[in-house]
């Protein structure tokens, strides 16, 4: 799971995510961007090209789709959101809010940090005494949504 802000970090990560794919870095992997306004966000990106920088100018000249790969599945509406439950590991999941504050991560928080075997992946600054730090700092147990939650996931940051 990967928390992610609507504008500029979503499209920073499906970048790279594009980068890492397409170009056989990593293994294939289901990726899955459930934010709506991100999504809406993305598609304008898509319609001023000319203001990226020149690789990236570079790329799409070359017919590459900088924000779209095998194995992405963008998210729409709330009738969707089931698709990255059924999905079999490993896959990704970029849900907004990058602060923790709303959005579909916490959806996902409350699912997947009770299992060991998941990571959560914070890239971005996380205010004191916020969940996202006391994620950070190692809390074992955390409130979601008036939920109490045993955190078995690794927590991970590249701040």
């Amino acid at each position: 799971m990967i928390p992610i802000f609507a504008l500029e970090r979503t499209q920073e990560v499906l970048y790279e995510l594009n980068d890492l794919l397409e170009n056989d870095k990593v293994p294939p992997i289901s990726v899955f961007l459930d934010s709506p306004l991100a999504a809406r966000a993305t598609g304008i990106y898509k319609r001023y090209t000319n203001l990226f920088d020149d690789d990236a100018k570079r790329l799409m000249s070359q017919g590459d789709d900088l924000f779209n790969f095998p194995g992405l599945t963008i998210i729409k509406n709330p009738g969707q959101s089931g698709l990255a439950d059924k999905a079999l590991p490993p896959k990704i999941i970029l849900a907004g809010s990058g602060m923790f504050e709303g959005g579909k991560i916490k959806t996902y928080l409350k699912k997947y940090l009770v299992n060991r075997h998941n990571t959560l992946l914070i890239i971005s600054y996380q205010p004191e005494d916020s969940l996202g730090r006391r994620l950070l700092n190692g809390e074992k147990h955390v409130n979601i949504d008036r939920s109490k939650i045993t955190v078995k996931a690794e927590v991970a940051s590249i701040l």
